[in-house]
């Protein structure tokens, strides 16, 4: 015999104990929260494959928080952050991603003409 729950036994508890699961869940997602923020930028972005529990952490409660919006100003800049960002994604990931946002489609282009 299993000593899991089945799938009927798991929602009747998920019903029964919506108010008490919520409170654990929250306090889950606090603690896990602050493990994803000793990870640099490249691993954050990998861990959100696990599930998408941790995916909707990542994206929605993580990454905002790390994310820049600096404006590009001349054409030089923007060169040398695009050269970064395609040739060496992986090694540049933190730097670009602080300054001017992920991916490179949120970019404040604006200034530029």
């Amino acid at each position: 015999m299993s000593s899991y729950p089945t799938q009927k036994e798991t929602k009747l508890v998920k019903r029964s104990d919506s108010h008490a699961s919520g409170t654990l869940l929250m306090e889950q997602d606090d603690i896990i929260l602050s493990i994803f923020s000793f990870l640099d930028f490249t691993n954050l972005v990998r861990v959100q494959s696990v599930c998408l529990h941790w995916r909707w952490l990542v994206v929605h409660k993580s990454i905002p928080l790390r994310l820049g919006n600096k404006k590009f100003v001349t054409n030089a800049e923007l060169i040398q952050g695009v050269e970064k960002y395609c040739c060496h994604k992986a090694k540049h990931a933190n730097e670009l991603s602080s300054i001017y946002g992920w991916p490179i489609g949120k970019w404040n282009v604006s200034e530029i003409t």
